[in-house]
């Protein structure tokens, strides 16, 4: 367990005793999940979370974003990443084929699973 302070409700630890032990590990994935995503990367809403996620992408060799349709095409307060650093996105069949366009464009694969 890599410490920090309990986010109520949310079975995950924030903080900066999390981050610092994922700074120092290494991974070969990283599934990601974020609040919205756009076209210029994704983002989420708790800044302490987005610390975290973006050790995660730093420590991952490959990062896949798990993101329902309905988060593509708005905006949250705090960026994690951009397109840039996310390899492939995993989302259903609502994306639309504009939106899908946009992201194969940047270089990021995407795949669209019937749900």
């Amino acid at each position: 367990m890599p410490g920090g302070t309990n986010r109520p409700g949310a079975f995950s630890l924030l903080g900066e005793l999390g981050t610092a032990f994922l700074q120092a590990t290494r991974c070969d994935l990283y599934f990601m999940s974020a609040q919205v995503i756009d076209g210029e990367g994704a983002s989420d809403t708790v800044l302490q979370l987005v610390e975290l996620k973006r050790a995660m992408i730093e420590a991952a060799q490959e990062t896949i974003l798990l993101a329902e349709s309905s988060r593509f095409s708005a905006r949250a307060l705090y960026r994690i990443a951009p397109l840039e650093q996310i390899d492939v996105i995993i989302t259903d069949e609502g994306l639309s084929d504009e939106d899908k366009d946009k992201l194969l464009d940047q270089g990021v694969k995407v795949h669209r699973i019937a749900i």
